[in-house]
């Protein structure tokens, strides 16, 4: 994404009690998946950190589908580190930033 894009986050026309059930509901699918250590580093967009293990990985994926994401910072602190390429996937997608 570049600064001339300007684009603008737009906020989500859902519940909170609807985002508690999809995020128990991913809870349940998570573990029954075969989630293997990360062989590149992770970042969750949730807290903006690296998760290491399965089940540090089944838990961000299920905690960000009912709150709200660090995605900025996220950039923030990989460029902070020194990463100047990242790859974004997405359902059917895939942005080069």
């Amino acid at each position: 994404m570049t600064r001339s894009e300007n684009v603008q986050p737009a906020p989500l026309l859902v519940s909170v009690a609807a985002l508690n059930a999809l995020r128990a509901e991913m809870a349940i699918v998570l573990v029954r998946l075969n989630v293997q250590p990360p062989r590149l580093p992770i970042i969750a967009n949730l807290t903006a950190g690296v998760v290491r293990t399965p089940d540090e990985i089944r838990k961000a994926f299920a905690d960000q589908v009912a709150a709200a994401v660090r995605w900025m910072e996220t950039l923030r602190d990989l460029a902070t580190d020194g990463i100047t390429r990242l790859l974004r996937s997405a359902p059917a997608v895939c942005w080069r930033v």
